[in-house]
């Protein structure tokens, strides 16, 4: 295995990592988004390598709530600072796009219809 991220209830749907590899974002079945950080904290991820060189210890820095569904993609903001903005999207018809300098959605979209969101992505220019 690679991965285990121990915070999550449910099934991870998705797992992105952020573009300059300081974060990492998953989310899962029950709604939860978690942005993980290396470094210092309760140990709450372990990434494991085939190697024999050990294991990298990563800590919850957030958990984002705001979707009512299973989220089913993410995507970091490929800008000069990815850390500010990450975009969620959900069965619940709705994209985020979060503040991680706050923890907050900055923005809100809506599915025409209500229909399911299945995927989101900035586009890089």
């Amino acid at each position: 295995w690679l991965a285990t991220l121990e915070e999550h209830g449910a099934p991870v749907n998705c797992v992105r990592w952020a573009p300059d590899g300081g974060l990492i974002a998953s989310a899962d079945a029950d709604a939860a988004l978690a942005v993980w950080a290396p470094g210092l904290g309760e140990l709450h991820a372990a990434l494991r390598s085939a190697s024999k060189l050990g294991a990298e210890a990563w800590h919850r820095r957030w958990m984002l709530r705001g979707h009512r569904a299973e989220i089913c993609d993410l995507s970091w903001h490929p800008g000069d600072c990815p850390r500010l903005a990450l975009a969620s999207c959900s069965h619940d018809g709705r994209i985020y796009l979060w503040d991680l300098r706050t923890g907050q959605a900055t923005v809100q979209l809506c599915a025409p219809g209500g229909g399911l969101v299945k995927g989101v992505a900035f586009d890089p220019l």
